[in-house]
Parts: C-alpha cells; structure tokens; sequence
C-alpha cells in the first residue's frame, strides 16, 4: 500500500514536469508564428495547471506520510480531490 501512494505522489509530480514542458513547448510555438499579444492568457491556463498538480502531489506526500506513520487515510476531499462525477 505504501508504494502505491508513493509512486501516486510520483505520477502527480510528473503531470506537474510535463505542464511546465508544453508551457515552454507552447510558448516557442507561439511566438513562431504569433506576437506575444495574448500568449501570457494562454501561459496563465499552463500556470494554473502546474499549481494545481504541485499542490495535488504535496496533499498526496501528506497521504503518504499519515498512512506511514498512522496507517490511516484521509477522505478525498481532504487531500483535494474532485468528487466523482454524478451520473
């Protein structure tokens, strides 16, 4: 169970490098064939995203920890996890 939660915390952190790389990707795409007019509005949605999967593998290393030192697991919304979607 412990390695599971570990490499969740892992992929989150991933999805976190990999935004900043499109960021960066997109950017110089952009500015190819573009003038910078408007490309901070779109960067903002790559920066809203990073922070949102940094934040994400921060709450999950705290799930992490807690189950290793409690056994215990917070709820989902505890962590920031959306709810499921309803049907």
């Amino acid at each position: 169970m412990l390695g599971n939660l570990y490499g969740t915390s892992q992929r989150f952190h991933d999805l976190h490098d990999g935004y900043m790389l499109l960021r960066g990707l997109y950017q110089q795409a952009w500015l190819r064939d573009n003038r910078p007019y408007w490309l901070d509005n779109n960067l903002n949605r790559y920066d809203r995203a990073e922070l949102l999967w940094a934040d994400r593998a921060e709450r999950w290393g705290q799930v992490f920890h807690q189950w290793r030192d409690k056994e215990t697991l917070p709820s989902a919304a505890e962590v920031g996890l959306p709810a499921p979607a309803a049907k």
